[in-house]
């Protein structure tokens, strides 16, 4: 799929089963969100299992009236999103420190630039672990989505 894409359902979409979502050549970050279904009309949900590499990325879904939305989070401090807030992203942190960056430079904050008010926020999660943004799986889920890829929208 290509950048924007998304999987158009002409009317009904009974949603159920697990969506597997990948970023092909692309680094997802948390505070982004994805379309991926347009429809009518929807019922059920679906489960996200995160297949982009990156552990300690989660997902949240939002339904709204005709989209299917994936919000991408992460845990305050973990700026290599491995799920565990430690001294390689206090090194990422320091290493970026009063420079504009993202989230992987450690902008936990979203204002643009890792500041102190981000040390404040790895400080407090320190030594912490993450959840995980990975579903328990269901044993008798039907797959409505075997494969949908995430890439970057600008």
């Amino acid at each position: 799929m290509g950048v924007g894409d998304r999987v158009d359902v002409g009317g009904h979409a009974s949603l159920a089963g697990t969506a597997a979502l990948f970023a092909p050549g692309a680094t997802p970050l948390p505070g982004e969100v994805y379309t991926l279904l347009s429809f009518a009309s929807a019922t059920g949900s679906l489960q996200i299992d995160n297949q982009t590499g990156y552990a300690g990325l989660r997902f949240s879904q939002q339904l709204d009236i005709n989209e299917l939305r994936v919000l991408l989070s992460g845990g305050p401090g973990d700026a290599n999103l491995d799920a565990v807030v430690n001294i390689a992203d206090f090194a990422l942190l320091a290493a970026n420190f009063n420079q504009p960056g993202n989230w992987l430079a450690g902008d936990f904050d979203g204002s643009g630039t890792v500041q102190i008010a981000d040390f404040a926020l790895l400080a407090a999660n320190f030594n912490q672990p993450v959840p995980s943004g990975r579903p328990v799986p269901e044993p008798a889920g039907a797959v409505l989505l075997a494969l949908v890829a995430l890439h970057r929208r600008r």
